[in-house]
């Protein structure tokens, strides 16, 4: 939603199960789950609540579909609450805190530290993918976002993302 209609502010910390932070920033643009009192799918571990929320119609559609279908609208407002780990901030524009704060939110007490877990080998799409196993959620995580292009040095000029005015233009050209 456009980010005017989403600031509501975010007190407190983000819970796994979203019910606090989901009351506090529901607008009627905003994805949220449905009912109220649903804590999200148990069974997918809250990680696909598509049946319980208020755009599942727009699960299954390209990203850039639904943006075109929803001009002007933050797409990250439109799919707050799709999945546990994704919570809209409102009009929080500081993507460093974010970042550290959703990476150190992931890990648990057993994280041993970047690249302390054991090497894995991927055969992908012709060519050969290697990542360390250093937390159990690690094994998909990183061949996910490998998937996406994100480990395969895109060329993005990482050191915008302190400026969030120009890491959201850079957004936009994406």
């Amino acid at each position: 939603c456009v980010h005017e209609a989403c600031d509501e502010g975010l007190a407190g910390s983000v819970n796994l199960l979203q019910t606090s932070l989901r009351k506090k920033q529901r607008t009627e643009e905003c994805g949220h789950l449905e009912p109220d009192s649903a804590l999200g799918d148990i069974l997918t571990m809250m990680n696909n609540n598509q049946r319980l929320h208020s755009h599942k119609e727009d699960f299954n559609k390209s990203i850039v579909q639904v943006m075109r279908e929803h001009p002007g609208v933050d797409g990250y407002c439109w799919f707050n609450a799709s999945a546990m780990y994704i919570y809209y901030n409102g009009s929080d524009k500081d993507y460093v805190a974010a970042v550290l704060e959703g990476v150190e939110g992931l890990r648990t007490p057993d994280y041993k530290g970047m690249n302390s877990g054991p090497e894995v080998f991927y055969k992908w799409e012709g060519g050969n993918v290697s990542t360390h196993v250093d937390l159990s959620h690690y094994v998909y995580d990183d061949l996910y976002a490998y998937s996406l292009g994100f480990l395969q040095g895109q060329g993005l000029d990482t050191s915008l993302i302190h400026n969030s005015t120009a890491w959201e233009e850079l957004s936009q050209q994406q």
